[in-house]
């Protein structure tokens, strides 16, 4: 089973014909000779779409830097869109470091067994341990699912201690 994110503007379900105007994204979960099947992204989250494929393409490098990151929401349950192969994710490192958004300041001590590290915003804790789902530049961080931070604006990788604030020739910085 393949499981990809694509763009389309056809589109039938057995409801009918579920077609955009403009290319809209996919998400794409099996394939025969002449068609895709999954479902719109978004939309009223109609499953075992047929997308034709001539009117079905793969997305450019370009279009999965725009979608990577994107928040969604679909029949109430929230999520973000994530893209491999896009060039703006961030790798989630097991050691501590600092996530600076449009406007705080994130410092992530090291992951435990179960996934979780404790986390500071501006210097105060938050007070419950945290999960990273998502860490884009230039998109929400999105904390245990359902903590939605302003965009990322750069990740400093290499700190020692959580209290460093500077960032030295041997820091790694995405920005």
């Amino acid at each position: 089973m393949i499981s990809k994110y694509m763009l389309a503007t056809k589109a039938y379900h057995l409801l009918g014909d579920i077609s955009s105007d403009t290319l809209d994204l996919c998400t794409i979960t099996s394939e025969d000779k002449d068609n895709y099947y999954g479902a719109w992204k978004f939309g009223y989250g109609f499953m075992n779409v047929r997308f034709p494929k001539d009117t079905t393409r793969d997305l450019t490098p370009e279009e999965k830097n725009k979608w990577n990151g994107e928040l969604y929401e679909m029949s109430g349950l929230k999520g973000v869109i994530t893209i491999d192969g896009a060039t703006n994710n961030v790798q989630i490192p097991s050691t501590p470091f600092i996530v600076y958004t449009k406007n705080s300041k994130f410092e992530f001590e090291s992951i435990e067994a179960d996934g979780n590290r404790n986390c500071f915003r501006n210097g105060v804790s938050l007070n419950r341990r945290i999960k990273i789902f998502s860490l884009v530049l230039e998109k929400s961080m999105v904390l245990n699912g359902l903590y939605i931070t302003s965009a990322v604006k750069s990740v400093d990788l290499k700190y020692n201690t959580i209290e460093n604030d500077s960032c030295d020739e041997n820091c790694t910085k995405y920005s």
